[in-house]
């Protein structure tokens, strides 16, 4: 197994099983080819590569470590689809019973990507009054 040190870029943030990958932080990487598991799990959007951990004074959250069973979400491509056609800066896609089960897919800037929160609230709230 090899260790390796990757890095992403302003446009590269990524929130998986509720951890956000960005340009904040590095992300260790521990596999037989620490690359192809970037791409595996990041396609193209990561920035750069490191033997070592690079100088830690530009990645206020520090060193973060990919585990094991981390990997593509199942609707990642029809979020980044939906994203791209709409020419947005973030999106979030929510399937409910689709073929590959229920799950949900997160993408934009750290800056958007805050907002969620809030924005789903208000969508809860008018779902719950549309339903009664």
């Amino acid at each position: 197994m090899t260790t390796c040190y990757f890095t992403f870029g302003f446009d590269h943030t990524h929130l998986i099983n509720g951890v956000l990958y960005d340009q904040d932080c590095v992300l260790k990487v521990t596999a037989e080819d620490p690359r192809a598991r970037m791409v595996e799990v990041f396609g193209a959007k990561w920035a750069f590569e490191y033997p070592e951990p690079p100088n830690m004074d530009h990645f206020p959250r520090g060193i973060l470590e990919l585990p094991p069973n981390v990997g593509p979400g199942r609707y990642d491509d029809l979020c980044t689809v939906a994203r791209e056609s709409a020419q947005a800066e973030g999106a979030i896609l929510i399937i409910l019973a689709g073929e590959k089960g229920s799950g949900f897919s997160v993408q934009g800037p750290k800056e958007v990507t805050e907002k969620l929160p809030h924005m789903l609230r208000d969508v809860a709230k008018v779902l719950e009054t549309s339903v009664r």
